[in-house]
C-alpha cells in the first residue's frame, strides 16, 4: 500500500519531500475520463440528484456521457475553443454538463459563486471576457444579469439552465476540437479569505490526475456512493469529489448540505464516502436524529481547511463508525497537494498527511531557504497540478509562483522526518500577544478536547500596548449553553503556555462560514473589536 510505502522512505532530514514519482501523470482531459468512465461502466450508475422534497434524479456514466454530447454539440454551434463561459449557479446536475460539454468543446469554464451580487458578476464577466454565461432563472439572478449585461458588450448568450432540454434539442453533432491534456480548462476564482479573489488559470491534466490520485488515496471503488454536498462552482466540489468518483467509477451523490439528508442518504444511497467541510461535519456529528440512521455503510469521511484534529477523530469513529482523513491545499494547487490516506492506521493527529503522488513540498524561511525539519516556516509546492497563473495578472503571478515552478502556499507549517505536513495556520491569522507570535490553531485544538465543546475558532483583536488579545469564540456541544470562560480558561491553562491562553470569550450557534464552510475569522474578529 501506498501509505506502507511511504513509511518506509528514510527519515527527512531537511524540510524537503521529493516527488513520489511511481505513480504516473496521465495525459487526460476532463472530457476524456468521462467517456473512459461512459466506455467502461456505461450501464453503473454515475450520478444521483437528491434534494429535500423532490423525486431523485439518476444517470448512468452512458447516460451522463450522452449528455456531455448534447451540449458539447450546442456550446460548439455558438462558441470557439478558448473562449470562455461562465457558469453562475447553485448546485445542479446540468452545471455538470455544461461543465462536461464546454471542455469537449475546446471551451474555458469561469467557475462563479451564485451568491455572487450584480457588481460582481459584471467584474468577473468582464475580467475574463466571457462570451456566454449560464445561469438559472429565479428573479434575483435574472434581474442582476439584465442589470450587468447592459454593460458587457462581448457576452453575446445568456443560457438559463432550466431550458437545458431547449438548449440541447436543436444541436447536431460536430466534429470537436483536439482538446490537449495542458489546455487552459477553466477559471477558478480564489475564494478571497485574504484579499480580493483572483482568477486562476488551471489546466485539464491538473484537474484530472490530481482527482484521480485523491480517489485512491481515499480507497474509493466502483459503485461505492460518494456523497457530495460541496459546491461545483469551488475547485473542491468538482474536482476533489466529481472528477475523483468519475475516475474511481464511484457513483456521485449530489446533494445540497442538509444534515438529516445526509444521514438519510448515507443509509438509502449505501454511501461510503463524503466529503465536507470540518464545520458542516461538527453540525452532522451533533445532529439530534443521528442515532435513527443507519450510517453503517459510511466508511470515510474527507474533510479539508484545517489540521488533523484527534478529538474530530474520535467524534467521528464513535458517531459514524467512519475514518477521518484531512487534506490540505488551495486554489491554486488545484485543490489538494497534502491528504491522509484512508488505509494509513497510524495517521498522526495535527497533521495533514503526506503529499501526493507527483507533488513535491519544502517549508522555507523569510529568505527562501528550506528550513530543518521540524521548524516553522512558509510551505511551498512544486507540481504539474499548479496552476498555469493568475489571468492576465503577471506581478501576482510572480509573487505567487517562482521561475522555478515553486508555489508559495501563504500558510505556515513544518515537515515531520516521516514527510507528514503540520499545518500552523495562515501568516495572516498569526496572533501578536505580548510581544509573541501565537499559532490560534494551537489553542483550537485545544479548546475542541473539551467535551462540551463542538468547535473552536481564536482570533486577535486589537488591544493596545499588548498588540492583540486572544479571542476564542465556541460553538457548544449539543444543546447546552455551553461551558463559562473561567472553565475554559482553567481547561486551556492546563495545556497551554499562560501566555496562550484566551482571555476573552463569546459563545455562538454557529460561525460565519465562506461558501465552502471555512470559518470567517475576520468576521468574528469584527464582532468582537466592536463589543470592546
Amino acid at each position: 500500500m501506498r501509505a506502507a510505502e511511504d513509511r518506509a522512505r528514510p527519515p527527512l532530514t531537511t524540510s524537503h519531500w521529493p516527488a513520489d514519482t511511481s505513480e504516473p501523470l496521465l495525459q487526460t482531459t476532463v472530457g476524456g475520463v468521462l467517456r473512459d468512465a461512459a466506455a467502461d461502466r456505461g450501464g453503473a450508475p454515475g450520478l444521483v440528484e437528491a434534494f429535500p422534497g423532490r423525486p431523485r434524479r439518476r444517470w448512468t456514466f452512458g447516460q451522463l456521457l450522452e449528455e456531455a454530447e448534447r451540449a458539447a454539440a450546442a456550446i460548439a454551434a455558438r462558441f470557439r475553443p478558448g473562449e470562455r463561459v461562465a457558469i453562475w449557479a447553485p448546485n445542479r446536475p446540468e452545471w455538470l454538463f455544461a461543465q462536461f460539454g464546454a471542455s469537449m468543446a475546446g471551451v474555458v469554464v469561469v467557475a462563479l459563486d451564485p451568491a455572487a451580487g450584480t457588481e460582481r458578476l459584471r467584474r468577473v464577466l468582464s475580467q475574463t471576457r466571457a462570451a456566454g454565461l449560464f445561469t438559472v432563472g429565479d428573479e434575483r439572478m435574472r434581474a442582476s444579469v439584465e442589470a450587468a449585461r447592459e454593460r458587457l458588450p462581448g457576452l453575446r448568450e445568456v443560457v438559463r439552465l432550466d431550458d437545458w432540454e431547449a438548449f440541447t434539442a436543436g444541436a447536431r453533432p460536430v466534429d470537436q476540437p483536439d482538446v490537449g491534456a495542458g489546455d487552459a480548462c477553466r477559471i477558478q476564482y480564489t475564494l478571497g479569505t485574504t484579499g480580493e479573489p483572483k482568477p486562476v488559470l488551471l489546466h485539464h491534466r491538473a484537474w484530472t490526475n490530481n482527482a484521480r490520485f485523491i480517489a485512491s488515496a481515499l480507497g474509493a471503488g466502483e459503485g461505492e456512493g460518494w456523497i457530495n454536498p460541496l459546491p461545483y462552482f469551488h475547485v473542491s466540489g468538482f474536482g476533489p469529489s466529481t472528477l475523483a468518483a468519475l475516475q474511481a467509477r464511484a457513483t456521485q451523490v449530489l446533494c445540497p448540505y442538509d444534515a438529516p439528508l445526509i444521514l438519510d442518504l448515507i443509509q438509502t444511497e449505501r454511501a461510503g464516502i463524503l466529503s465536507v467541510p470540518p464545520t458542516m461535519l461538527t453540525e452532522l456529528l451533533e445532529h439530534p436524529d443521528l442515532a435513527r440512521y443507519d450510517v453503517s455503510p459510511l466508511r470515510v469521511v474527507s474533510c479539508g481547511g484545517m489540521s488533523f484534529s484527534a478529538e474530530l477523530a474520535r467524534r467521528v469513529g464513535d458517531r459514524l463508525g467512519a475514518r477521518f482523513t484531512m487534506a490540505y491545499g488551495q486554489t491554486e494547487s488545484c485543490g489538494i497537494v497534502h491528504k491522509i490516506r484512508s488505509d494509513e492506521t497510524e495517521a498522526k493527529p495535527g497533521t495533514v498527511g503526506r503529499a501526493l503522488p507527483q507533488v513535491e513540498t519544502r517549508v522555507v524561511d523569510p529568505g527562501g531557504r528550506t528550513v530543518e525539519i521540524g521548524h516553522v516556516g512558509e510551505i511551498c509546492v512544486r507540481a504539474d497540478q499548479v496552476m498555469l497563473g493568475y489571468l492576465d495578472l503577471p506581478d501576482a503571478t510572480a509573487e505567487k509562483l517562482d521561475a522555478d515552478g515553486w508555489l508559495r502556499m501563504g500558510d505556515l507549517g513544518s515537515l515531520d522526518p516521516d514527510g507528514c505536513f503540520r499545518m500552523v495556520g495562515r501568516r495572516e491569522e498569526l496572533i501578536l500577544h505580548g510581544g509573541e507570535l501565537v499559532f490560534p490553531r494551537e489553542i483550537e485544538e485545544v479548546l475542541l478536547e473539551h467535551p462540551a465543546v463542538a468547535d473552536a475558532a481564536v482570533v486577535g483583536v486589537p488591544n493596545g500596548a499588548e498588540g492583540e488579545e486572544i479571542a476564542a469564540v465556541v460553538v457548544p456541544a449539543g444543546s447546552a449553553a455551553g461551558p463559562a470562560g473561567p472553565e475554559l480558561a482553567a481547561h486551556c491553562a492546563e495545556r497551554l503556555p499562560a501566555s496562550r491562553v484566551p482571555s476573552r470569550w463569546a459563545s455562538v450557534e454557529r460561525f460565519p462560514l465562506t461558501p465552502l464552510g471555512k470559518v470567517q475569522k475576520f468576521v468574528l474578529r469584527e464582532r468582537l473589536a466592536a463589543t470592546g
